[in-house]
Protein backbone atom coordinates (compact mmCIF):
# COMPACT_ATOMS: atom_id res chain seq x y z
CA UNK A 1 0.00 0.00 0.00
CA UNK A 2 3.02 2.55 0.76
CA UNK A 3 4.59 2.20 -2.82
CA UNK A 4 1.26 2.39 -3.87
CA UNK A 5 0.83 5.46 -2.43
CA UNK A 6 3.80 6.99 -3.47
CA UNK A 7 3.32 6.07 -7.27
CA UNK A 8 -0.11 7.36 -6.97
CA UNK A 9 1.30 10.82 -5.89
CA UNK A 10 3.89 10.58 -8.54
CA UNK A 11 1.02 10.54 -11.32
CA UNK A 12 -0.55 13.30 -9.41
CA UNK A 13 2.46 14.98 -9.54
CA UNK A 14 2.50 14.85 -13.28
CA UNK A 15 -1.12 15.65 -13.77
CA UNK A 16 -0.32 18.88 -11.55
CA UNK A 17 2.86 19.55 -14.09
CA UNK A 18 0.75 19.14 -17.24
CA UNK A 19 -0.23 22.84 -17.73
CA UNK A 20 3.03 23.75 -17.06
CA UNK A 21 4.14 24.37 -20.72
CA UNK A 22 1.05 26.65 -20.94
CA UNK A 23 1.49 28.68 -17.88
CA UNK A 24 5.36 29.05 -18.75
CA UNK A 25 4.61 30.59 -22.18
CA UNK A 26 1.44 32.62 -21.51
CA UNK A 27 1.90 33.87 -18.20
CA UNK A 28 5.35 34.98 -19.22
CA UNK A 29 4.04 36.78 -21.66
CA UNK A 30 1.15 38.27 -19.50
CA UNK A 31 4.08 39.47 -16.88
CA UNK A 32 6.67 40.34 -19.62
CA UNK A 33 8.75 38.00 -17.67
CA UNK A 34 9.07 35.06 -15.59
CA UNK A 35 9.31 34.88 -11.46
CA UNK A 36 9.25 31.99 -9.47
CA UNK A 37 7.44 33.73 -6.46
CA UNK A 38 4.35 33.49 -8.76
CA UNK A 39 4.39 29.69 -8.63
CA UNK A 40 3.83 28.77 -5.12
CA UNK A 41 0.37 30.82 -5.20
CA UNK A 42 -1.12 28.88 -8.74
CA UNK A 43 0.09 25.92 -6.66
CA UNK A 44 -1.51 26.84 -3.19
CA UNK A 45 -4.60 26.82 -5.59
CA UNK A 46 -3.93 23.60 -7.17
CA UNK A 47 -4.02 21.97 -4.10
CA UNK A 48 -7.94 23.13 -2.87
CA UNK A 49 -9.20 22.91 -6.40
CA UNK A 50 -7.97 18.91 -6.38
CA UNK A 51 -9.59 18.48 -2.70
CA UNK A 52 -12.24 20.13 -4.11
CA UNK A 53 -12.75 18.07 -6.87
CA UNK A 54 -11.27 15.10 -4.04
CA UNK A 55 -14.68 15.85 -2.09
CA UNK A 56 -17.25 15.94 -5.08
CA UNK A 57 -16.25 12.45 -6.47
CA UNK A 58 -16.21 10.96 -2.72
CA UNK A 59 -20.26 12.68 -2.52
CA UNK A 60 -20.70 10.97 -6.34
CA UNK A 61 -19.48 7.52 -4.93
CA UNK A 62 -22.03 7.39 -2.30
CA UNK A 63 -25.08 7.82 -4.61
CA UNK A 64 -27.02 4.49 -5.41
CA UNK A 65 -30.12 5.45 -6.81
CA UNK A 66 -30.74 6.76 -10.92
CA UNK A 67 -31.84 10.21 -8.82
CA UNK A 68 -28.80 10.24 -6.66
CA UNK A 69 -26.48 9.45 -9.27
CA UNK A 70 -27.99 12.09 -12.02
CA UNK A 71 -27.32 15.11 -9.26
CA UNK A 72 -24.41 13.89 -8.04
CA UNK A 73 -23.76 14.31 -11.84
CA UNK A 74 -24.92 17.31 -12.55
CA UNK A 75 -22.56 18.60 -9.23
CA UNK A 76 -19.92 17.49 -10.72
CA UNK A 77 -20.57 19.77 -13.86
CA UNK A 78 -21.62 22.84 -12.11
CA UNK A 79 -18.85 22.43 -9.64
CA UNK A 80 -16.50 22.54 -12.49
CA UNK A 81 -18.11 26.05 -14.09
CA UNK A 82 -17.85 27.68 -10.77
CA UNK A 83 -14.04 27.15 -10.50
CA UNK A 84 -13.34 28.46 -14.12
CA UNK A 85 -16.06 31.30 -12.85
CA UNK A 86 -13.58 31.99 -9.92
CA UNK A 87 -10.58 31.56 -11.66
CA UNK A 88 -11.58 34.35 -14.43
CA UNK A 89 -12.56 36.77 -11.22
CA UNK A 90 -8.86 36.09 -10.17
CA UNK A 91 -7.74 37.18 -13.90
CA UNK A 92 -9.96 40.09 -13.80
CA UNK A 93 -8.69 41.58 -10.75
CA UNK A 94 -5.35 41.54 -11.97
CA UNK A 95 -5.53 43.29 -15.00
CA UNK A 96 -4.05 46.79 -13.25
CA UNK A 97 -1.01 44.03 -12.50
CA UNK A 98 -0.62 42.61 -16.32
CA UNK A 99 0.40 44.49 -19.24
CA UNK A 100 -1.47 45.22 -22.17
CA UNK A 101 -3.68 41.85 -23.39
CA UNK A 102 -2.20 40.34 -20.28
CA UNK A 103 -5.67 39.25 -19.11
CA UNK A 104 -6.27 36.91 -22.50
CA UNK A 105 -3.61 35.46 -21.87
CA UNK A 106 -3.79 34.17 -18.01
CA UNK A 107 -6.99 33.12 -19.40
CA UNK A 108 -5.22 30.67 -21.75
CA UNK A 109 -2.71 29.68 -19.01
CA UNK A 110 -4.66 29.38 -15.62
CA UNK A 111 -8.61 28.24 -17.02
CA UNK A 112 -6.59 24.83 -18.43
CA UNK A 113 -4.94 24.48 -15.50
CA UNK A 114 -7.73 25.17 -13.32
CA UNK A 115 -9.72 22.41 -15.18
CA UNK A 116 -6.75 20.03 -15.32
CA UNK A 117 -6.17 19.71 -11.70
CA UNK A 118 -9.74 19.50 -10.76
CA UNK A 119 -9.90 16.39 -13.17
CA UNK A 120 -6.82 15.23 -11.07
CA UNK A 121 -8.77 15.89 -7.59
CA UNK A 122 -11.88 13.87 -9.27
CA UNK A 123 -9.19 11.06 -10.54
CA UNK A 124 -7.60 10.71 -6.87
CA UNK A 125 -10.70 9.83 -5.24
CA UNK A 126 -11.24 6.46 -7.09
CA UNK A 127 -8.40 5.52 -9.36
CA UNK A 128 -5.38 3.94 -8.90
CA UNK A 129 -2.12 5.28 -9.70
CA UNK A 130 -1.88 3.51 -13.34
CA UNK A 131 -5.20 5.41 -14.24
CA UNK A 132 -4.41 8.79 -12.97
CA UNK A 133 -1.94 10.28 -15.44
CA UNK A 134 -2.29 7.33 -18.61
CA UNK A 135 -1.10 7.74 -21.97
CA UNK A 136 -3.63 10.18 -23.37
CA UNK A 137 -2.58 12.38 -21.24
CA UNK A 138 1.27 12.35 -22.08
CA UNK A 139 0.13 12.40 -26.18
CA UNK A 140 -1.95 15.69 -24.67
CA UNK A 141 1.60 17.21 -22.83
CA UNK A 142 3.53 16.20 -25.84
CA UNK A 143 1.58 18.09 -28.42
CA UNK A 144 1.33 21.18 -25.83
CA UNK A 145 4.87 21.23 -24.81
CA UNK A 146 5.94 20.61 -28.78
CA UNK A 147 3.84 24.21 -29.62
CA UNK A 148 4.96 25.81 -26.56
CA UNK A 149 8.33 25.59 -27.17
CA UNK A 150 8.35 26.31 -30.64
CA UNK A 151 5.78 29.58 -30.26
CA UNK A 152 8.66 30.63 -27.13
CA UNK A 153 11.35 29.79 -29.50
CA UNK A 154 9.78 32.74 -31.86
CA UNK A 155 8.47 35.08 -29.78
CA UNK A 156 12.04 34.96 -28.07
CA UNK A 157 13.13 36.80 -31.60
CA UNK A 158 11.24 39.88 -30.19
CA UNK A 159 11.08 39.77 -26.28
CA UNK A 160 14.10 37.77 -24.75
CA UNK A 161 12.39 36.68 -21.45
CA UNK A 162 10.17 34.54 -23.77
CA UNK A 163 13.59 32.35 -24.27
CA UNK A 164 12.70 30.80 -21.04
CA UNK A 165 9.73 28.79 -22.42
CA UNK A 166 12.14 27.04 -24.83
CA UNK A 167 14.71 25.76 -22.46
CA UNK A 168 12.14 24.70 -19.54
CA UNK A 169 10.15 23.01 -22.16
CA UNK A 170 12.95 20.72 -22.89
CA UNK A 171 13.77 20.18 -19.64
CA UNK A 172 10.01 19.11 -18.56
CA UNK A 173 9.42 17.11 -21.72
CA UNK A 174 12.15 15.11 -20.69
CA UNK A 175 11.14 14.68 -16.81
CA UNK A 176 7.52 13.97 -17.46
CA UNK A 177 8.47 11.20 -20.01
CA UNK A 178 10.84 9.41 -17.20
CA UNK A 179 7.56 10.13 -15.06
CA UNK A 180 5.68 8.25 -17.44
CA UNK A 181 8.26 5.32 -18.15
CA UNK A 182 8.27 5.08 -14.42
CA UNK A 183 4.37 4.63 -13.99
CA UNK A 184 3.77 2.11 -17.14
CA UNK A 185 6.61 -0.10 -16.06
CA UNK A 186 4.81 -0.26 -12.56
CA UNK A 187 1.44 -0.45 -13.84
CA UNK A 188 3.01 -3.64 -15.82
CA UNK A 189 4.58 -5.45 -13.25
CA UNK A 190 1.57 -4.97 -11.24
CA UNK A 191 -1.02 -6.48 -13.54
CA UNK A 192 1.45 -9.30 -14.10
CA UNK A 193 1.47 -10.03 -9.90
CA UNK A 194 -1.99 -10.06 -10.15
CA UNK A 195 -2.32 -12.33 -12.69
CA UNK A 196 -0.02 -15.17 -11.47
CA UNK A 197 -1.40 -14.71 -7.62
CA UNK A 198 -2.58 -17.91 -6.69
CA UNK A 199 -0.33 -19.57 -9.67
CA UNK A 200 2.50 -21.70 -9.38
CA UNK A 201 3.93 -18.83 -11.75
CA UNK A 202 5.82 -15.85 -9.59
CA UNK A 203 7.32 -12.67 -10.11
CA UNK A 204 11.32 -11.93 -8.89
CA UNK A 205 11.33 -10.55 -5.29
CA UNK A 206 11.87 -6.91 -5.20
CA UNK A 207 11.44 -6.23 -8.48
CA UNK A 208 9.50 -3.73 -8.78
CA UNK A 209 12.04 -1.79 -6.33
CA UNK A 210 14.66 -2.51 -8.79
CA UNK A 211 13.21 -1.00 -11.74
CA UNK A 212 11.98 1.60 -9.78
CA UNK A 213 15.97 2.19 -8.74
CA UNK A 214 16.86 1.49 -11.85
CA UNK A 215 14.67 4.47 -13.68
CA UNK A 216 15.22 6.91 -11.19
CA UNK A 217 19.23 6.60 -11.54
CA UNK A 218 19.56 6.64 -15.68
CA UNK A 219 16.65 9.61 -15.65
CA UNK A 220 18.58 11.62 -12.73
CA UNK A 221 22.07 11.04 -15.14
CA UNK A 222 20.08 11.95 -18.28
CA UNK A 223 18.77 15.32 -16.47
CA UNK A 224 22.21 15.95 -15.02
CA UNK A 225 23.54 15.88 -18.61
CA UNK A 226 21.19 18.20 -19.96
CA UNK A 227 21.81 20.84 -16.73
CA UNK A 228 24.88 20.27 -17.60
CA UNK A 229 25.30 20.33 -20.91
CA UNK A 230 26.94 24.09 -21.34
CA UNK A 231 29.61 23.17 -18.57
CA UNK A 232 30.46 19.96 -20.54
CA UNK A 233 30.49 21.68 -24.22
CA UNK A 234 33.08 24.24 -21.95
CA UNK A 235 35.04 21.16 -20.91
CA UNK A 236 35.25 19.49 -24.63
CA UNK A 237 35.72 23.55 -26.80
CA UNK A 238 38.96 23.93 -24.01
CA UNK A 239 40.04 20.53 -24.37
CA UNK A 240 39.97 20.50 -28.20
CA UNK A 241 41.74 24.28 -28.45
CA UNK A 242 44.38 22.97 -26.01
CA UNK A 243 45.04 20.13 -27.74
CA UNK A 244 45.89 22.60 -30.65
CA UNK A 245 47.78 24.67 -29.48
CA UNK A 246 49.95 21.70 -28.33
CA UNK A 247 50.11 20.51 -31.53
CA UNK A 248 50.97 24.21 -33.34
CA UNK A 249 53.63 24.40 -30.79
CA UNK A 250 55.38 21.52 -31.80
CA UNK A 251 54.90 21.73 -35.51
CA UNK A 252 56.42 25.71 -34.91
CA UNK A 253 59.45 23.93 -32.72
CA UNK A 254 60.03 21.59 -35.15
CA UNK A 255 60.60 24.24 -38.34
CA UNK A 256 62.93 25.76 -36.17
CA UNK A 257 65.32 23.53 -35.49
CA UNK A 258 65.01 22.41 -38.87
CA UNK A 259 65.38 25.81 -40.85
CA UNK A 260 66.70 28.12 -37.86
CA UNK A 261 63.39 30.03 -37.88
CA UNK A 262 59.33 29.73 -38.05
CA UNK A 263 58.84 30.19 -41.60
CA UNK A 264 54.97 30.11 -40.75
CA UNK A 265 53.26 33.35 -39.81
CA UNK A 266 49.73 32.28 -40.29
CA UNK A 267 47.75 31.45 -37.25
CA UNK A 268 45.41 29.00 -37.84
CA UNK A 269 41.77 28.83 -36.58
CA UNK A 270 40.92 27.57 -33.43
CA UNK A 271 37.07 27.08 -32.28
CA UNK A 272 37.41 29.22 -28.79
CA UNK A 273 39.96 31.16 -29.29
CA UNK A 274 42.56 32.17 -31.35
CA UNK A 275 46.83 31.29 -31.07
CA UNK A 276 47.92 34.61 -29.42
CA UNK A 277 46.43 33.73 -26.40
CA UNK A 278 49.38 31.91 -24.85
CA UNK A 279 48.43 29.07 -22.52
CA UNK A 280 49.31 29.31 -19.45
CA UNK A 281 51.20 26.19 -17.18
CA UNK A 282 47.94 25.46 -15.33
CA UNK A 283 46.03 24.93 -18.21
CA UNK A 284 48.94 22.86 -19.23
CA UNK A 285 49.04 20.94 -16.32
CA UNK A 286 45.03 20.32 -15.98
CA UNK A 287 45.45 19.55 -19.37
CA UNK A 288 47.83 16.43 -18.64
CA UNK A 289 45.65 15.59 -15.97
CA UNK A 290 42.85 15.27 -18.40
CA UNK A 291 45.31 12.76 -20.58
CA UNK A 292 46.24 10.53 -17.91
CA UNK A 293 42.72 10.44 -16.30
CA UNK A 294 41.38 9.16 -19.53
CA UNK A 295 44.07 6.53 -20.31
CA UNK A 296 43.36 5.37 -16.41
CA UNK A 297 39.74 5.02 -16.62
CA UNK A 298 40.76 2.74 -20.12
CA UNK A 299 43.16 0.27 -18.33
CA UNK A 300 41.22 -0.22 -15.31
CA UNK A 301 38.11 -0.02 -17.30
CA UNK A 302 37.07 -3.65 -16.30
CA UNK A 303 37.80 -2.88 -12.51
CA UNK A 304 35.47 0.25 -12.71
CA UNK A 305 32.71 -1.48 -14.09
CA UNK A 306 32.71 -4.65 -11.73
CA UNK A 307 32.87 -2.13 -8.96
CA UNK A 308 29.85 -0.32 -10.03
CA UNK A 309 28.30 -3.81 -10.71
CA UNK A 310 29.34 -4.52 -6.70
CA UNK A 311 27.80 -1.21 -5.68
CA UNK A 312 24.82 -1.89 -7.71
CA UNK A 313 24.10 -4.83 -6.08
CA UNK A 314 24.35 -3.89 -2.73
CA UNK A 315 21.92 -1.20 -3.80
CA UNK A 316 19.18 -3.01 -5.01
CA UNK A 317 19.97 -6.47 -3.38
CA UNK A 318 19.90 -9.91 -5.25
CA UNK A 319 16.71 -10.24 -6.92
CA UNK A 320 16.95 -13.82 -7.85
CA UNK A 321 17.83 -16.73 -4.74
CA UNK A 322 21.67 -18.00 -4.85
CA UNK A 323 22.48 -20.56 -6.07
CA UNK A 324 22.77 -23.86 -3.69
CA UNK A 325 25.88 -26.24 -3.51
CA UNK A 326 24.50 -29.47 -5.20
CA UNK A 327 26.88 -32.41 -3.80
CA UNK A 328 27.53 -35.50 -6.24
CA UNK A 329 25.35 -37.79 -4.82
CA UNK A 330 22.11 -35.33 -4.81
CA UNK A 331 20.29 -36.33 -8.67
CA UNK A 332 20.36 -39.99 -8.18
CA UNK A 333 18.09 -42.80 -6.78
CA UNK A 334 18.48 -46.70 -6.71
CA UNK A 335 14.94 -46.42 -6.81
CA UNK A 336 11.49 -46.02 -9.05
CA UNK A 337 7.60 -45.15 -8.44
CA UNK A 338 5.89 -45.89 -10.88
CA UNK A 339 3.43 -42.36 -11.36
CA UNK A 340 -0.28 -42.94 -12.94
CA UNK A 341 -1.24 -39.84 -14.42
CA UNK A 342 -5.33 -39.48 -14.49
CA UNK A 343 -7.04 -36.62 -16.50
CA UNK A 344 -10.39 -35.64 -15.18
CA UNK A 345 -13.04 -33.48 -17.07
CA UNK A 346 -13.47 -30.30 -15.91
CA UNK A 347 -16.96 -29.21 -15.82
CA UNK A 348 -17.79 -25.65 -15.84
CA UNK A 349 -20.51 -25.12 -13.38
CA UNK A 350 -23.71 -22.87 -14.15
CA UNK A 351 -25.45 -20.50 -12.71
CA UNK A 352 -27.88 -22.38 -10.90
CA UNK A 353 -25.24 -24.21 -9.78
CA UNK A 354 -23.20 -21.25 -8.05
CA UNK A 355 -26.34 -20.10 -6.51
CA UNK A 356 -27.17 -23.46 -4.72
CA UNK A 357 -23.31 -23.46 -3.60
CA UNK A 358 -24.01 -20.49 -2.49
CA UNK A 359 -26.64 -21.03 -0.62
CA UNK A 360 -25.29 -23.97 0.88
CA UNK A 361 -21.65 -22.34 2.08
CA UNK A 362 -20.96 -21.71 5.53
CA UNK A 363 -17.64 -20.44 5.48
CA UNK A 364 -17.98 -16.75 5.21
CA UNK A 365 -14.93 -16.32 2.84
CA UNK A 366 -15.82 -19.25 0.23
CA UNK A 367 -19.86 -17.97 0.31
CA UNK A 368 -18.31 -14.21 -0.13
CA UNK A 369 -16.30 -15.20 -2.86
CA UNK A 370 -19.21 -17.26 -4.22
CA UNK A 371 -21.43 -14.46 -4.29
CA UNK A 372 -18.88 -11.86 -6.17
CA UNK A 373 -18.92 -14.71 -9.07
CA UNK A 374 -22.70 -14.79 -9.18
CA UNK A 375 -22.60 -11.05 -9.26
CA UNK A 376 -19.69 -11.25 -12.22
CA UNK A 377 -21.95 -13.40 -14.07
CA UNK A 378 -24.58 -10.74 -13.81
CA UNK A 379 -22.54 -8.38 -15.17
CA UNK A 380 -21.26 -10.76 -17.78
CA UNK A 381 -24.72 -11.42 -19.64
CA UNK A 382 -25.18 -6.96 -19.80
CA UNK A 383 -21.86 -5.89 -20.24
CA UNK A 384 -19.66 -6.28 -23.94
CA UNK A 385 -16.21 -5.82 -22.06
CA UNK A 386 -14.02 -9.09 -21.44
CA UNK A 387 -14.25 -9.19 -17.39
CA UNK A 388 -12.15 -12.10 -16.89
CA UNK A 389 -9.14 -9.57 -18.03
CA UNK A 390 -10.25 -6.53 -15.20
CA UNK A 391 -9.44 -5.72 -12.09
CA UNK A 392 -12.08 -5.62 -9.05
CA UNK A 393 -11.92 -2.03 -9.42
CA UNK A 394 -13.05 -2.09 -13.15
CA UNK A 395 -15.72 -4.42 -12.45
CA UNK A 396 -17.16 -1.70 -10.48
CA UNK A 397 -16.81 0.66 -13.35
CA UNK A 398 -18.64 -1.26 -15.59
CA UNK A 399 -21.26 -1.73 -12.80
CA UNK A 400 -22.02 1.55 -13.08
CA UNK A 401 -23.11 1.89 -16.63
CA UNK A 402 -25.34 -1.38 -16.05
CA UNK A 403 -26.48 -1.38 -12.28
CA UNK A 404 -28.58 0.84 -10.61
CA UNK A 405 -29.20 -0.67 -7.41
CA UNK A 406 -28.99 0.53 -3.80
CA UNK A 407 -25.90 -1.64 -3.31
CA UNK A 408 -22.46 0.61 -3.19
CA UNK A 409 -20.32 -1.80 -5.91
CA UNK A 410 -17.20 0.66 -5.00
CA UNK A 411 -17.21 -0.58 -1.55
CA UNK A 412 -17.98 -3.76 -2.56
CA UNK A 413 -14.96 -4.11 -5.01
CA UNK A 414 -12.87 -2.99 -2.02
CA UNK A 415 -14.15 -5.39 0.32
CA UNK A 416 -13.54 -8.12 -2.45
CA UNK A 417 -10.01 -7.20 -3.15
CA UNK A 418 -9.42 -7.33 0.57
CA UNK A 419 -10.95 -11.01 1.00
CA UNK A 420 -9.53 -12.32 -2.10
CA UNK A 421 -6.07 -10.57 -2.40
CA UNK A 422 -5.64 -9.49 1.35
CA UNK A 423 -6.68 -12.79 3.00
CA UNK A 424 -8.67 -10.76 5.12
CA UNK A 425 -12.33 -12.60 6.46
CA UNK A 426 -15.11 -10.25 4.94
CA UNK A 427 -16.59 -7.67 7.27
CA UNK A 428 -20.50 -8.29 8.59
CA UNK A 429 -21.52 -5.17 6.41
CA UNK A 430 -19.51 -6.78 3.72
CA UNK A 431 -22.13 -9.96 3.97
CA UNK A 432 -24.63 -7.87 4.49
CA UNK A 433 -24.11 -6.12 1.11
CA UNK A 434 -23.11 -9.14 -0.72
CA UNK A 435 -26.47 -10.62 0.63
CA UNK A 436 -28.46 -7.99 0.15
CA UNK A 437 -26.89 -7.92 -3.66
CA UNK A 438 -27.69 -11.98 -4.53
CA UNK A 439 -31.19 -11.09 -3.32
CA UNK A 440 -31.65 -8.40 -5.93
CA UNK A 441 -29.98 -9.53 -8.61
CA UNK A 442 -31.60 -13.22 -8.20
CA UNK A 443 -35.09 -12.55 -7.07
Amino acid sequence: MKRDFLLKLIAALAMLALPLPMMFLFETAAFEGFSLLRYPVYYAAAVIVCFIGFLVMKLHMKAHTKKELALSKTAIFLVALILEALAITAIVCLNGVVAEYGGMRLCFALLPAALIWYVLGLKLAKDSFSDIFTLPWLAVYIVETVLCSLAGWIMSADYDYMSFTFKACSYLLVAMSLITVLLVNQSNIQSQIAKRRNTSLIVPKGLRAYNAGLILIVGGIILAFLTLKDYIAAVIMWFVRITLKLIDMILSGLSYFKTGEITSTEQPVVPGGSLEESSSGHDIWLYLLFIILIVLIIVFRKKIIGFFRKLASRIFGRISADNLDVKNEDGFTDRYEHITVTSEKIRKEGRADTLKSYRKEKDTVKKYRLGYKLYMMWLAKRSRENLENMTATQHAKQAEKLYHGNTDTNRLAQAYTAVRYGDKPPTDDGIRDMQALIDELYR
